[in-house]
Order: C-alpha cells, then structure tokens, then sequence
C-alpha cells in the first residue's frame, strides 16, 4: 500500500499554506499529457483544493487552541468533513459536477475519502502538495519560456496582419504606396493648386487650400479625406475634431487621448490609422508619440515604426524578468 503525505499536526503547527500551492499551477504532472492521455488538472479543482486547505486548518485551530482533537486520528492525521452538497454550493455548481472535481483531486492523489461507516460522513484527508523547491524554479522558468514563445508567435501573428492590411492602404507603412493613385491625385488635382504647394514638406494647409482634394505630407501629395479635413480645420478646437472623429470610427478612450496629442502637434492620422492606434498598447504608444515630437518627427508612418521598436522592448522586458523569485 502507498504510504502518502498527509497533513499531521505537528508538522502543521510550525507551517501552514495559506493560499493553492505553486507546484498545482506549474508542475508538469498536473498538466494534461497527451502521450499519457491524461487531463490537466482543472482550475476548479485546485480552487477546491485551496477550500478543502481552509478548512483542514480549521482543524488545526481545533486541536491546537480550543483543545478539540475531534477531526485529529489515532494516527495525528488530520482530516475534515465536507460532504457533496457543501461541495456543490461553494463552487456553485450541482452536487453532480461538484463530485467531479472532488474526483479530480482523488486521482491526483490530491485528496483521500474514507468511510467511516453506514451512517456516517465520510472523512476527506487532503494531502500534502510535495513540492522540490529548485525543481519548482525550473518549473517557473520553463512556465515562463513557454510565455515567451506564446507571445512572440502572437506578435508575429499581428505582425503579419498589419502588413497584410497596411498594402492596401497607401498612406500607412514602410512605404507601400499605392503610386498609380497618388500620380493619378496629382494629375487631377495639379492644376487646381498654386505653384508653392509642388515645394511644400511636412504638412502643407491653408484656410483656402484645405478644402482643394488633396494635402501636402512629408513632401508626398494625398486624396482629403473627412478625417483630414476634420483634423485641419482650424475653426473647431480638438476636443470637437475629437467627437467628430470619433462618429467616423469609433475611439475607445486611450485612442481619444492619443489624437488628441496628434492634433496638438498637426500629425495627421488617416482612418486607417485611427483604427491601428484602437489596437495599440496605450503605455507604449504615448512614449512613442513623446518621442516623435522630440525628434522632430512629422508622420504618422514615423511613429509608427518608433512604436513597434518600443513595443518589442516592452515584450522583451516583460519576458526576460528577474525569475528569482
């Protein structure tokens, strides 16, 4: 028979758990195995542990300052009652459900019921979660490369998207120009605009001018969309360029406060753009937009690519903390 570790008195008078052990969340044995067709060990079930821990300690107060040694055996073992219905309400779940996450913890050899006899509540014994510490650390750590190579595949895969959408928006990244349209623009529109607009950079407007079909950004001459045309009036203030932003495509509130800082500063953002900063790390992109006006930086292209170098730091950084914890 195999002898198991269960709580005993003495040993629980110089140390208790007070929350789920480590070694249920990281140790591979309680992670499901393919090979040995087994399950992992279910959240709800190392929730129950973490219950039924409460609940031996109670046990322990018992004996150890009321002087009740009624749930102590013959043995110092220390067990509790805590049948199916208790079980099922806790966790509200049904008793049905419940009993199986109480199973879970049986076949891990988390937990023992044993029955005492007809007509009495059976006793649970809640084992000891052995736990080796340096074998626990290396558990963290392979925890953590595996968190490592999740996120890195993530970003690869928001990586690919972006491309993917920025080829069919000619004024977003590395650019990917549609060329075809900006010469067609530029035909159309050419002789509608004075002569200093061909020798404009950056950003080129003028109370007159803004209403023509096409603005001046970086050197490179594209169609006015509302959105510009929005961002460029200087007869509304940015909180109002904001709200009306917003009722062309929807800003959740960072996104709201990160045009707000592009307004300020005249960096115009496309729709498309507008929609690519919904999807940005907040924390990440106001350093970025700090730093592109820093640098002097006049587009929304340029804070971009500063954004996804300070957005693999911050990865990076998140990966490669101290583990010795």
């Amino acid at each position: 028979m195999t002898i198991r570790k269960r709580f005993n008195i003495n040993q629980e008078l110089e140390k208790l758990f007070v929350e789920v052990p480590q070694a249920l969340l990281y140790e591979p044995k309680y992670k499901a195995n393919k090979e040995l067709n087994r399950k992992a060990l279910s959240n709800t079930a190392k929730l129950l542990y973490g219950i039924l821990l409460e609940r031996t300690k109670l046990s322990v107060y018992s004996a150890t300052v009321k002087g009740d040694t009624t749930y102590i055996d013959e043995n110092g073992d220390i067990f509790i009652f805590f049948d199916d219905t208790a079980i099922a309400e806790i966790l509200n779940v049904s008793p049905k459900t419940g009993r199986g996450f109480k199973k879970e913890l049986i076949e891990f050899d988390l937990l023992e019921e044993i029955r005492i006899g007809q007509g009495c509540a059976n006793r649970l014994y809640l084992n000891i979660v052995e736990v080796d510490a340096e074998n626990l650390r290396l558990y963290r750590n392979d925890f953590m490369q595996t968190v490592a190579d999740k996120k890195e595949t993530e970003k690869l895969r928001i990586d690919k998207y972006r491309k993917e959408k920025a080829e069919n928006v000619g004024d977003t990244l590395n650019g990917n120009f549609d060329r075809t349209r900006t010469v067609k623009s530029t035909v159309l529109v050419q002789s509608k605009l004075p002569s200093s607009n061909k020798e404009l950079s950056n950003t080129d407007f003028s109370n007159t001018e803004f209403k023509k079909s096409v603005v001046v950004i970086n050197g490179i001459e594209k169609e006015i969309t509302k959105s510009y045309e929005i961002q460029l009036d200087e007869n509304i203030i940015r909180e109002e360029k904001i709200d009306k932003l917003n009722k062309i495509h929807p800003m959740n509130a960072y996104t709201k406060a990160l045009m707000d800082k592009f307004i300020e500063f005249g960096i115009l953002v496309s729709e498309s753009q507008i929609k690519m900063l919904n999807n940005c790390v907040y924390d990440v992109a106001l350093k970025s937009i700090d730093y592109t006006i820093a640098k002097d930086g006049k587009t929304f292209s340029y804070f971009y690519e500063v954004y996804k170098a300070k957005e693999k730091e911050d990865i990076a950084s998140i990966c490669n903390f101290n583990m010795e914890w």
